[in-house]
């Protein structure tokens, strides 16, 4: 992982696996904007649940504080009881969680240049908001994961919504195009609806939410570690590596 420091962000050179890539690009495509801002759109989304209000943010981490599990867990689950409530949806209807045959995955892999293709994915360098940083690194910090695995995690689980089911998927894509919004707001309009039966958390207790403006003291500091880190990794590999013959 690289980094560029620039005022409005950072730059972080990231490599994600070839289904991942396959939404994105689909995603691009969709909103006619480069892989890398829909990167981007796909980690805000997923920080903000879609532009959801403060109020459904807190109620959902308070929530997942009262039940002991992670803030994807209660909203994938609020997403599938919500999609209960909706009208059944065509089985046809593709979603984010569609498996990429091996054709459309070469379709998309020949649409890139040779260095962004790995044999481990897709490389892509996004110019982070560094308020997004924040968050992601502070993701890292919880989860004990590089700021890369913590990325590909937010945007995992947007794309999978939590891990929702299919019908699910289905029913809320349907659900959008009935109300003629975009997937990101159906899902806050679900997620809020969904939030007011739910209890306010108490005054005293302070719980983290994705609309939180974080402190960015420390944060540069502290990925500048890991990277230094990831370099020495690097070269003790490449170090190990038998010399090719010059013959």
């Amino acid at each position: 992982m690289s980094r560029v420091l620039a005022f409005e962000g950072l730059k972080l050179a990231i490599t994600y696996p070839t289904q991942l890539v396959c939404h994105l690009a689909e995603l691009a495509a969709e909103r006619q904007v480069a892989v890398t801002e829909a990167i981007r759109d796909c980690l805000e989304a997923a920080r903000t649940l879609g532009g959801a209000p403060l109020v459904t943010h807190e109620r959902l981490a308070y929530l997942a504080h009262q039940k002991g599990l992670r803030l994807q867990v209660v909203v994938a689950d609020a997403l599938e009881r919500a999609a209960q409530a909706l009208p059944e949806a065509p089985a046809n209807i593709r979603t984010g969680i569609h498996e990429h045959s091996p054709e459309e995955i070469a379709a998309v892999l020949k649409g890139l240049s040779s260095t962004q293709v790995r044999n481990s994915g897709v490389r892509f360098s996004p110019q982070i908001p560094l308020q997004e940083l924040a968050h992601l690194e502070r993701l890292a910090r919880l989860q004990k994961l590089g700021i890369g695995e913590a990325a590909r995690s937010q945007l995992e689980f947007w794309r999978t919504l939590g891990g929702t089911s299919v019908t699910a998927h289905q029913r809320i894509r349907q659900f959008a195009r009935a109300k003629e919004i975009s997937l990101d707001s159906a899902v806050a309009n679900l997620l809020t609806e969904y939030a007011r039966q739910l209890e306010d958390p108490p005054p005293t207790l302070k719980l983290h939410n994705g609309l939180q403006v974080l402190p960015l003291e420390g944060v540069l500091e502290r990925l500048g570690d890991e990277l230094v880190a990831a370099k020495a990794k690097q070269l003790k590999v490449a170090a190990k590596k038998p010399k090719k013959s010059s013959r």
